[in-house]
């Protein structure tokens, strides 16, 4: 994974994705124990501030995380003091005990290269007990018949915590090469500390629904379904492009 100034700024992010996490934390435990009624040990890989963390602890987990980012970890163990946090990189991490399920929801995932993915999926399967769920929210690319085609998008938004307002602009700004796209992200304190821009620059992988599908089915998992990111268990999507939730479950 390459290193970011936008997650650098760790206080400007957590402000920036500070909205009530209780819609994703409600369906993550639904979708873990779909496929282990009595999951407890959780993993978040790519955990960042911690916003889930607490979170699914209030729902009954002993959640676990981890990041690269020692200034992400250092406000998640603020946020989520009971949970245990530690850095490392997705591309080489093992698990050092079974877990009991995973989720990662805000498209962190895309931050592996194709290789490296594939190394975290490994991991992650042979770090899952038998049965265990694993939830992962990515974009994912139109299908053309080889590499996908990534979706030309712009998001925006307004978001606070503890007096820190931030405006957050996301967009997708073309091709990179081979499954690959350029991203910007913009972070603009509008009040409560002083005015500044933190502008980043980076490539994110694409995926398809099929090779998504086939890189999980390659690490263990069976996918039970996927939805959008109003988060409607009822309403499993049969479109797979855009922003989506995958909802799998460990074979091994």
């Amino acid at each position: 994974m390459q290193p970011h100034p936008f997650y650098d700024r760790a206080l400007l992010y957590d402000a920036a994705f500070s909205w009530d996490p209780a819609p994703e934390a409600d369906f993550v435990a639904w979708g873990l124990r779909g496929g282990l009624p009595g999951a407890v040990r959780v993993l978040e890989p790519f955990c960042g501030a911690g916003r889930l963390l607490a979170a699914m602890e209030q729902r009954g987990f002993r959640a676990e995380g981890f990041d690269r980012n020692p200034a992400m970890l250092e406000v998640a163990r603020r946020r989520a003091p009971r949970s245990r946090v530690v850095q490392a990189d997705a591309a080489v991490w093992e698990a050092e005990a079974p877990y009991e399920g995973a989720y990662a929801l805000i498209d962190s995932f895309r931050h592996l290269g194709m290789d490296a993915a594939a190394t975290f999926l490994g991991a992650l399967g042979r770090g899952l007990v038998p049965g265990a769920g694993f939830v992962l929210g990515l974009d994912l690319a139109e299908e053309d018949g080889v590499d996908g085609i990534p979706l030309a998008s712009e998001e925006r938004w307004t978001s606070s915590r503890d007096g820190l307002v931030v405006e957050c602009v996301y967009r997708s700004t073309g091709p990179a090469g081979k499954r690959r796209e350029w991203a910007e992200a913009r972070l603009r304190v509008i009040s409560g500390a002083p005015r500044e821009e933190v502008v980043d620059h980076y490539v994110l992988t694409t995926w398809t629904w099929a090779q998504i599908e086939a890189a999980l089915a390659a690490a263990g998992f069976r996918v039970r379904g996927v939805y959008d990111r109003r988060y409607d268990r009822d309403r499993p999507l049969t479109n797979r492009v855009g922003g989506v939730v995958v909802v799998a479950y460990s074979k091994r």
